[in-house]
């Protein structure tokens, strides 16, 4: 796998804006109370990977302005959110925990949920569950396996509707514009970088997805609408290879992942294979990051980005 960004971005103050890593995001069907022991479950195996003491700070509930000291009280405050009877009376279910020097910092390590009842008024959304890790995590094509592995095993009880899991631009929720721009630049040279406000667009995802990544997931209504497992099949003449699961299948778009070079003419071409395959599912002028300061309101900008492996801007 090609060398990732040399060094982590940070402002004056020594705040973390940018850094590169792993982001893993599930998208679900609501309610949540009808996930939420699954979540619950992924949740536990998750912090057991990672191991309480690497994560440092916690904003807990819907209405959380702020991130706190993580302790043992905001572990329990989180899985008590997951109960069945939690998630049926809650409007909102929400929490976020990160690693960091200080509270805000671009993360390595986190986990986040957000997500509520059947909600009329918003049709195509859907509910998250996030995972981060470092980009270390998958430095050789050995750990990669290792890292498919974990990523089966937290998830092998969700009803995913579509995840993916991909390089990944980690930027610092306290400097949010900064952050975004940053993520900007750097995502114009490496193309294989995801960048995301997943939070935001499970709003309006439904059931598509955000366009090729290293790992993604289809859950059965996206089989169906890709042409099913025959079609499926002949993406492994791209190298991408697929794995039936009781619940749809994974799409793996080579045993590591690509980054790619702008400046270095280093392709993707495991990405742009699979960028064509999903083009008819795949949800483009993404509203979440056309209203940051990654496309600064551009509609342009944001789509040269999302169809960056299409070879056009239409």
């Amino acid at each position: 796998m090609p060398t990732l960004i040399p060094k982590v971005l940070k402002t004056d103050d020594e705040t973390v804006l940018l850094r590169d890593g792993i982001t893993a995001a599930f998208f679900l069907p609501p309610p949540l109370e009808a996930t939420a022991a699954a979540l619950q479950n992924a949740f536990d195996r998750y912090l057991a990977h990672v191991g309480l003491a690497t994560l440092r700070w916690a904003s807990v509930g819907a209405h959380a302005e702020e991130f706190r000291p993580l302790n043992a009280k905001s572990i329990e405050r989180c899985r008590a959110m997951l109960s069945v009877e939690a998630a049926r009376g809650r409007k909102l279910t929400a929490f976020r925990l990160l690693d960091g020097r200080t509270d805000g910092d671009a993360p390595e390590h986190g986990v986040s949920v957000i997500g509520n009842p059947i909600d009329a008024e918003e049709p195509l959304e859907s509910n998250l569950l996030e995972f981060y890790f470092p980009s270390t995590t998958i430095s050789t094509p050995e750990s990669a396996d290792v890292f498919v592995s974990l990523l089966l095993q937290l998830s092998e009880h969700l009803p995913i509707r579509y995840a993916y899991a991909a390089p990944a631009l980690h930027w610092a929720e306290v400097a949010e514009s900064e952050g975004l721009l940053a993520a900007r630049r750097v995502a114009a040279r490496y193309p294989g970088f995801d960048v995301s406000f997943n939070e935001v667009t499970r709003s309006d995802l439904g059931a598509n997805t955000r366009g090729a990544r290293w790992l993604t997931w289809l859950g059965p209504e996206l089989v169906g609408r890709v042409g099913g497992f025959d079609r499926i099949s002949m993406l492994a003449a791209a190298d991408i290879h697929a794995v039936k699961l009781d619940r749809g299948v994974l799409l793996r778009a080579g045993r590591v992942p690509e980054i790619g070079d702008c400046n270095r003419g280093i392709d993707t071409p495991h990405l742009r294979a699979l960028a064509a395959f999903l083009e008819p599912v795949t949800l483009f002028e993404e509203p979440a990051l056309l209203h940051t300061a990654f496309a600064d309101e551009e509609p342009t900008r944001l789509r040269e980005w999302e169809r960056r492996f299409l070879g056009d801007s239409r």
